[in-house]
């Protein structure tokens, strides 16, 4: 058996700004198990770092074995000591095994999941915090999405959404603050943002403002959702009654069974799910796309933030996602 673990810095196509701060380029991890590849992407917000990922992916794999080890995936709970190493690397480890299983068996990732296949799924393409006199050349480049996220936390943010609804009034528009306003400035602010049909509000507080999500949850129109408030079940269980939604990412979760366990339970008490993405290549892009059944929102885009996708995966054409031939993740390098 031939086993990989590798770095893959990805580069921006322009300077990604966000609430927290603004990127060129993201180094993800790559774990390659006889030509089947899975990926994580280190949660730098969390202090996950690239070589702490990186060693405990070489950790679980030590862990796991071969072959005997990766079925018993199937039918036993994973070892305790395997859930204290980094979510990422539990991340690109899972969808590696489970890609290379589902491949010897002769099936697609999601069917080897039971799950359903996602066909023309619709997904949100991002616009990085920017001028509001750039958002029209921004969605030319991307002009046939049938949804979009607009990142805010700036002095411009009512302006930006302004902006886009001049040129787009009828799509679905999400936007995403990333813990960058305080309690008072999201309550002035999402009353002003109500005329103008937002699908939802993705954290707007930061991580920790329970008792404000609170007040804007029971006065808000528009869906709350949290994305760095949820990182585990836990945290679904913490969050429940506060929010109207959570934001699922696989490098987040880690276990691929964990995220699924998490992505059921928050529907069966009522809460919306979001599956979205890091910045991340069609290895991760496409593994996420295969759990999109069981998610209200899909946000799964970070391969068209890249400018040199090493990869070739999800097929996105007209803001539509669908899944390549093949089985395993069907994930090919280019």
């Amino acid at each position: 058996m031939n086993i990989k673990i590798h770095p893959v810095t990805l580069h921006f196509k322009r300077p990604f700004k966000l609430s927290r701060g603004t990127t060129s380029e993201r180094t993800n991890v790559i774990v390659d198990i006889n030509g089947h590849p899975g990926e994580g992407a280190p949660v730098y917000y969390a202090g996950q770092t690239l070589e702490e990922v990186l060693a405990g992916a070489q950790d679980v794999l030590d862990m796991l074995g071969t072959d005997d080890g990766f079925e018993r995936l199937h039918t036993e709970p994973w070892p305790r000591e395997v859930r204290g190493f980094p979510s990422a690397s539990l991340c690109a480890v899972t969808q590696a095994v489970y890609g290379y299983l589902a491949a010897r068996k002769g099936v697609p990732f999601y069917e080897s999941l039971g799950l359903e296949k996602p066909e023309d799924v619709v997904t949100s393409y991002s616009i990085e915090i920017t001028n509001p006199d750039n958002i029209e050349g921004i969605i030319n480049d991307y002009p046939d999405f049938k949804a979009y996220k607009l990142k805010l936390g700036s002095e411009n943010d009512i302006d930006t959404v302004k902006a886009f609804r001049k040129v787009k009034p009828d799509v679905e528009l999400r936007v995403d603050v990333n813990g960058g306003w305080t309690v008072d400035e999201a309550l002035e602010k999402i009353r002003i943002l109500e005329q103008y049909n937002l699908e939802l509000i993705e954290q707007p507080l930061p991580v920790g403002e329970h008792e404000g999500l609170d007040r804007l949850t029971s006065t808000s129109f528009i869906p709350i959702i949290v994305d760095e408030d949820i990182n585990n079940f836990e945290d679904v269980l913490k969050l429940h009654g506060i929010v109207h939604g959570i934001n699922v990412k696989l490098s987040k979760c880690g276990n691929i069974f964990d995220t699924i366990r998490i992505m059921q339970y928050a529907k069966q008490v009522g809460m919306k799910v979001q599956l979205g993405c890091m910045v991340e290549s069609s290895v991760g892009i496409t593994a996420a796309l295969h759990l999109a059944s069981l998610a209200d929102y899909i946000d799964l885009d970070g391969n068209l933030l890249v400018a040199e996708d090493p990869y070739k995966g999800v097929i996105t054409e007209n803001g539509l996602l669908n899944l390549p031939e093949g089985n395993g993740l069907g994930v090919t390098l280019k």
